[in-house]
């Protein structure tokens, strides 16, 4: 009885139980992943419809490439914290997904994988909608509206101008909302090893938003209407 007592005090006691920990893994995926900050699919499917040139196709691919390498390494991060290594298939599987990665992305996927993508956009404009503005701002004969709405935008509270605009963090500079970020353990230091020398400081001490502003410029550099605009 007694054992039997220890063992369900135990089990009370644990942090969570698997399904729990299923439920913080799905949760931990989504919030990096920052699904709506890069993509409309109603906007994106109109995009496409209207797309008569191959270097806009290529545009999106390369895009949505982009997309899908930080979020699957952000679903590998969380799955390898929670599950441990896979093996056997799993395994296969994993390696020749590995063999068609860009290598020069490597970068871009850890500071993903390390929730740096959602930072970013806590201060910065989502990059599809950046490329909206400038190709509303460039190609319309009326210019960009703030009062444009998307899909799934209609029952927001916020005012149209701050639909458009970048988040505005109150009371603290850049590096002062980095240093709290990185305090609380939402913001990681990846500088490298190389990336400082023993008389000069970490780079990520002097700017510790360096990161998440690299991801979000990867991701506008790749947005297809960002492209599409500049070239033309």
């Amino acid at each position: 009885a007694e054992a039997a007592s220890a063992a369900a005090a135990e089990a009370a006691s644990a942090p969570s139980s698997p399904s729990a920990r299923d439920r913080e893994v799905r949760a931990s995926v989504r919030r990096k992943s920052c699904r709506s900050k890069l993509y409309n699919h109603p906007d994106y499917s109109d995009y496409i419809d209207s797309m008569i040139d191959y270097r806009h196709v290529m545009d999106m691919r390369g895009y949505l490439n982009l997309i899908r390498e930080g979020n699957e390494a952000v679903t590998e991060k969380a799955k390898g914290r929670s599950a441990g290594a896979r093996v056997g298939r799993d395994d296969a599987k994993d390696k020749r997904k590995k063999r068609s990665r860009r290598f020069d992305w490597d970068y871009y996927r850890t500071c993903v994988s390390e929730g740096l993508r959602d930072v970013a956009y806590r201060f910065l404009l989502p990059p599809f909608k950046l490329g909206i503005k400038l190709d509303d701002t460039m190609n319309s004969e009326l210019g960009f509206s703030y009062d444009r709405t998307l899909a799934g935008e209609d029952g927001d509270e916020v005012s149209p101008t701050e639909r458009w605009t970048a988040p505005v963090v109150d009371g603290a500079s850049p590096t002062e909302y980095g240093n709290r970020l990185a305090d609380s353990g939402e913001l990681v230091s990846l500088a490298s090893g190389g990336d400082a020398d023993w008389d000069r400081p970490d780079p990520d001490a002097v700017d510790p938003l360096r990161a998440a502003r690299y991801v979000a410029s990867m991701e506008v550099a790749h947005e297809p209407r960002v492209r599409r605009t500049l070239r033309d």
